[in-house]
């Protein structure tokens, strides 16, 4: 984005997400959503060594409440330059965060600008999830698309990731969106584990059998 302001995680109780988000200078707002208040309360007392100082930043904002239902409250419209969607497998509450009743609430809380990213699957074990969301999210945000990582603890290689702009000049994964990152994070000094513009480009980078999921 680059210039987010105002971030809100749909799910992300363990903070991890929270945590990274506070690092930007940048950023006066982080309100996290989770539907269930028993998580975060065990993450804040066992997962301390990677969300303490999130708990402490003042800028967070901690709901506990159905992120879905939040999205469609008055006061989320237009309010977020960064969605960050740390959902669940569509099974049992986690469907409400799939589908079009969802990605419409989505678009309707970005700002002018505003982008927001999917967990969406392991494409090994999930691959009609990947296909699913992408011609869903492609009916609602004039850009949107697909990269992915890794995730230790997740069976199947690779996890997807899909993401949608409401703008019309995104250029993730282009050479152009690969030097603005690169710029970025050499100008914001900040520290990560994983992160660094090597990664953000090979994350854009899909195996062709992936690619082959994409409507």
């Amino acid at each position: 984005h680059g210039k987010a302001s105002r971030v809100m995680i749909v799910g992300g109780g363990d903070l991890s997400i929270a945590d990274e988000a506070l690092k930007h200078r940048g950023v006066k707002e982080v309100v996290l959503v989770d539907i269930d208040g028993r998580v975060v309360e065990l993450c804040r007392e066992h997962f301390a060594g990677i969300n303490a100082k999130a708990f402490k930043d003042k800028r967070l904002k901690i709901e506990i409440a159905d992120a879905f239902e939040y999205l469609g409250r008055a006061e989320s419209k237009a309010r977020f330059d960064l969605i960050v969607a740390d959902r669940p497998d569509p099974v049992g509450p986690g469907r409400a965060l799939f589908g079009e009743t969802f990605y419409d609430r989505v678009k309707g809380a970005m700002k002018p600008g505003g982008f927001a990213t999917f967990q969406t699957g392991v494409p090994f074990y999930q691959p009609w999830e990947i296909t699913h969301a992408l011609k869903e999210l492609a009916g609602f945000f004039p850009q949107s698309g697909l990269y992915l990582t890794v995730v230790p603890t997740y069976i199947g290689g690779f996890m997807a990731l899909s993401w949608a702009g409401n703008g019309r000049n995104a250029k993730l994964g282009t050479p152009a969106g690969i030097r603005r990152a690169r710029e970025a994070f050499g100008s914001a000094k900040l520290k990560t584990d994983y992160y660094n513009p090597e990664v953000h480009a090979a994350a854009f980078a899909l195996p062709e059998w992936i690619r082959r999921l994409q409507p």
